[in-house]
């Protein structure tokens, strides 16, 4: 029996353990031809008392510089970028849209409200999902302002960036 448990708790660990920041090291490689940054304002199942209160609103879309793209890249490759919690909501605001020879090949999905940040790319190996650093928030809410975007999201939303930290 404690055979069993300790395999289990093994597993379990090593699962919790999983490095996030993979899958941005891999979009990385692939240079985009471009780049779009939108926000959203988005009311998710967990958020509403009833179905037909979902909502998904564009707010604004804007096509972003590759160095800027670059630069974001660079920082969610980074391990120091994630925390190894979660938030069990599935809400985004945030979304970078990557294109190559006219076609998406992969985005982030990030919730100011949460932290979390899924990285979605062609393959299974090109998916992963965490919540966002201090320094990866503080960034992103810099990365907004720069790209004329923070003026869509309240305040009070970007919890998720914003949040005390230990």
């Amino acid at each position: 029996m404690i055979r069993i448990t300790l395999v289990v708790a093994l597993f379990v660990c090593n699962l919790s353990l999983a490095q996030p920041h993979t899958s941005a090291k891999t979009l990385r490689s692939i240079e985009p031809d471009s780049c779009l940054l939108s926000v959203y304002q988005v009311a998710t199942k967990e958020m509403v008392r009833s179905e037909d209160q979902i909502t998904e609103k564009l707010l604004e879309r804007k096509k972003i510089t590759n160095n800027d793209l670059k630069e974001l890249l660079n920082k969610a490759s980074k391990k120091s970028s994630y925390q190894s919690e979660r938030a069990l909501l599935t809400h985004y605001n945030i979304r970078v849209d990557l294109y190559r020879d006219g076609s998406m090949y992969g985005n982030l999905k990030l919730s100011s409200i949460t932290g979390n940040i899924s990285i979605n790319g062609q393959t299974e190996d090109q998916r992963s999902y965490g919540n966002v650093s201090q320094k990866l928030g503080t960034y992103m809410i810099q990365f907004l302002e720069d790209n004329d975007m923070l003026k869509q999201i309240d305040s009070i939303d970007l919890q998720g960036f914003t949040k005390n930290f230990d």
